[in-house]
């Protein structure tokens, strides 16, 4: 019998329960986008009123869309380096590495806090390659355990809106100036875009984004010395 896990994330960590429904709900539709069926089985296992998240379908539409534009981008890095580092930053219950699929010459790392870590290794099967790291992505620390000789992605989707600017360009120098080589794959946001993003009805009863100094990239890069990713 499958147990069901009783969901006790508090403040911005509850954001993550917002992509998996999404995803799940999408995956159960013939005209399926992302075909997340790893999000769906996870989903089924959760005790949480996901009604209360007022996730529309629209929504559904474009977390899977956002994924997807995400996998093929990390599929064509892995092509290109098939052996890497990736690193999931702020990874909540997103199921990307299932997705993906990687070989097992692919060191991936889903970080995140700790109490997603902990929910993520209760619903989510381990698979060869695959490591957890419960911790902020703002730590200094967060890369010392982590080898350094190999290319690496790392992964921000939906992550900088948890950011203030300063963090956010201390983290990108500390991952630039750990590794040779590689990519960064994230979105911005303008600030009307933050400000829509506050507004968002899944969001607005579970966490309200921080306050962003908005850089354009050529200024981040002159901030950070470092290779050029």
């Amino acid at each position: 019998m499958t147990e069901i896990e009783k969901v006790n994330l508090t403040g911005a960590e509850q954001t993550a329960l917002i992509g998996l429904y999404g995803k799940a709900l999408d995956s159960r539709r013939p005209d399926s986008i992302l075909s997340d069926r790893e999000a769906d089985k996870a989903l089924q296992r959760l005790d949480c009123d996901f009604g209360a998240l007022r996730l529309r379908r629209r929504d559904q539409k474009s977390a899977a869309v956002r994924a997807k534009a995400y996998d093929r981008w990390v599929k064509r890095f892995l092509g290109v380096h098939p052996e890497c580092v990736v690193l999931h930053l702020g990874c909540g219950l997103d199921t990307r590495a299932y997705r993906i699929n990687p070989s097992s010459k692919v060191d991936w790392y889903d970080i995140d806090l700790p109490d997603v870590i902990g929910l993520r290794q209760r619903i989510f099967p381990p698979r060869a390659g695959l490591h957890t790291i419960a911790a902020s992505v703002t730590d200094p620390r967060l890369l010392d355990t982590i080898p350094a000789a190999l290319p690496v992605l790392a992964i921000g989707e939906g992550l900088t809106p948890y950011l203030r600017a300063a963090d956010a360009v201390a983290m990108l120098g500390r991952i630039t100036e750990h590794f040779p080589s590689g990519e960064l794959l994230f979105d911005g946001y303008s600030p009307a875009g933050v400000w829509g993003l506050q507004r968002y009805p899944p969001c607005e009863s579970l966490w309200r984004p921080t306050e962003l100094e908005h850089q354009r990239p050529a200024r981040t890069r002159k901030t950070r010395p470092g290779p050029d990713f």
